[in-house]
């Protein structure tokens, strides 16, 4: 409740700065990349896809990122598409959202 308090305020401070980019990322519109469950469409490794398993049997709301190494990010519950891109950047890659909800919003 802080947060959703709290990070407009931010977010019209920064821009006031100069900062285009809000503190809270915004999912994409869906891509059509891939159906949703199919799982050897995820561009990641093996251990990806194994997070993205689980990631289907979330409830929503919901996220998935990947890297342009293979690495993934995953979370789930408020915040999810900021905290999986989040997640998946801390290993030094940058990411892209793969699926959030029950959308796949990948483009390559």
């Amino acid at each position: 409740e802080d947060m959703d308090h709290w990070l407009p305020v931010v977010d019209r401070f920064l821009q006031d700065l100069g900062f285009d980019q809000p503190a809270i990322a915004t999912a994409p519109p869906p891509s059509g990349f891939a159906d949703l469950a199919d799982q050897s469409s995820v561009p990641a490794g093996a251990a990806g896809r194994a997070a993205y398993a689980k990631f289907l049997e979330m409830a929503v709301p919901r996220a998935f990122a990947v890297s342009t190494r293979g690495g993934y990010g995953i979370a789930r519950g408020d915040y999810a598409v900021g905290r999986a891109l989040g997640n998946c950047q801390r290993y030094g890659n940058p990411c892209k959202l793969y699926a959030v909800d029950a959308d796949v919003v990948w483009t390559p």
